[in-house]
């Protein structure tokens, strides 16, 4: 069974990486890219986002990749739960902080991986934070 620990760490670990790639402070060479976040994505990934649209692995890193420097409104983890696990899935319900807003957030990590605590996402699905939901 994967370790919830090192998934807590991994999430808001990329949490960080993300901000600071949008807001320019990581090199944008294709060495750091590949070491520090694409490497935390499974060939299988996809993100489907509060509107319900999906996109895959190939099309997510290229949209974020491309964010580098953009400065992006900061999103703090605000609080972060385990929902389940499997023997090869760990299953998180995440809700983020954004500047703008709040979303929802589910992560679905495989325990085998490519990443750096050998862990790697197979799905982020996002969505709004329901106001009933709001105080967690």
């Amino acid at each position: 069974m994967p370790k919830t620990e090192a998934a807590l760490k991994e999430i808001r670990e990329l949490n960080d990486l993300v901000w600071d790639w949008h807001q320019g402070r990581l090199p944008r060479d294709l060495l750091t890219w590949e070491r520090l976040i694409a490497c935390r994505f499974a060939p299988e990934f996809e993100l489907v986002d509060g509107r319900g649209q999906a996109q895959n692995r190939a099309h997510f890193l290229e949209a974020l990749r491309g964010d580098h420097g953009q400065k992006r409104p900061r999103t703090e983890v605000e609080s972060l739960r385990q929902v389940t696990a499997s023997e090869s899935l760990l299953v998180f319900r995440c809700v983020e902080r954004v500047e703008t807003g709040a979303r929802r957030e589910l992560t679905l990590v495989l325990r085998e991986g490519f990443g750096p605590r050998g862990l790697s996402y197979v799905l982020i699905h996002e969505g709004p934070l329901r106001a009933a939901e709001a105080g967690e």
